[in-house]
């Protein structure tokens, strides 16, 4: 049922400032509100976080962490267990991306 209702209301989007649905954010919109917190918590203090949230925004989290532009979608969509790592010279590394392996089949 939802994926018919997916199907029926998504629109088409033709670039980052396109919804896909209606009264939904943008690309820009998640990207802004995402990468804000994203630089908030890199300035930070903290020497390990932990991130839950949806695939959306753990793709513009893990975009933002390793600092692309909003136009660059090079991670996939994300639902997994993601390990990354900032080192004392401001290296941005990734040591696991959505690993899946915690699911038993």
């Amino acid at each position: 049922m939802a994926k018919q209702w997916t199907q029926k209301n998504r629109l088409p989007i033709n670039s980052i400032d396109a919804p896909e649905f209606r009264g939904a954010e943008t690309w820009r919109e998640l990207w802004n509100r995402i990468d804000s917190v994203c630089r908030d918590i890199i300035a930070g203090e903290a020497e390990n976080i932990i991130l839950v949230s949806h695939g959306g925004a753990l793709a513009v989290w893990h975009q933002g962490l390793l600092d692309f532009d909003v136009h660059d979608r090079k991670i996939g969509p994300a639902g997994g267990v993601s390990f990354f790592k900032i080192t004392e010279n401001g290296e941005r590394i990734i040591q696991k991306l959505n690993d899946l392996s915690y699911i038993e089949e």
